[in-house]
């Protein structure tokens, strides 16, 4: 069989390898999405942990605060205790 190098044979030669390269492709590109995906989904995570563990720090040191003032700002019964500072 003789190879067509008409116009209707380079055409038909065109849109096969096209297919042939966008499927050969598919596995590798969802492939990656799938990696980048897993790397965003560990980093999001690792982020939210951080910003949850901050907060809670941040709310135990004014919590913290607030006893310590309110401490401060209570009449004091106790003569020893009043005359410490």
């Amino acid at each position: 069989m003789a190879a067509d190098f008409s116009l209707g044979g380079k055409v038909r030669c065109l849109v096969l390898s096209s297919d042939y390269a966008s499927h050969r492709f598919d596995k590798p590109l969802g492939w990656r999405a799938r990696a980048l995906s897993t790397r965003f989904d560990e980093r999001l995570a690792e982020r939210t942990r951080m910003a949850r563990e901050l907060h809670n720090t941040f709310l135990q040191t004014v919590q913290a605060g607030k006893l310590v003032a309110d401490d401060a700002l209570e009449k004091c019964d106790d003569p020893l205790r009043c005359n410490q500072h």
